[in-house]
């Protein structure tokens, strides 16, 4: 994303403790109406109670999360990335054609390998798009 900021995650002011306390019970999504906690794991929205509590940010790129179908949606932590960064983050559910309108020369993606490099090697300026694999260490192998 060209003209992105970048932010101080040391400067986001959170006290989450008395904001999630005050869900002491499951409650109604606000968009599929299924009861949840804090958030929804389907719809990627907090709570009603919890709208406009949560703070939100701006990546310095687009981020695909890659999910296998059959990983379970409450393990995922795919959910908690799109609440904070709903502008920057698609979470979207394999297949064979999922990354066909992906331009690999822009593309960076997070996977351990024997010719990966570390992160803090790669030159942000050669990448608007990072995709990370969501699943067990066996089904991101077969994705």
């Amino acid at each position: 994303m060209v003209g992105a900021q970048p932010y101080d995650i040391d400067a986001l002011k959170i006290e989450p403790k008395p904001v999630l306390d005050a869900c002491s019970e499951r409650l109604a999504c606000g968009l599929c109406g299924k009861k949840t906690k804090f958030f929804c794991y389907f719809c990627c929205q907090p709570v009603p109670q919890l709208v406009g509590k949560i703070p939100q940010i701006r990546l310095p790129f687009k981020m695909d999360v890659i999910k296998h179908a059959r990983e379970l949606d409450g393990k995922s932590t795919a959910v908690h990335a799109k609440i904070i960064a709903p502008e920057d983050i698609e979470i979207i559910t394999y297949s064979d054609t999922c990354l066909d309108d992906v331009d690999p020369s822009r593309t960076a993606l997070l996977f351990p390998g024997p010719d990966a490099q570390d992160i803090s090697e790669l030159d942000a300026s050669t990448f608007d798009r990072v995709i990370v694999i969501d699943g067990t260490w066996s089904q991101a192998k077969g994705m």
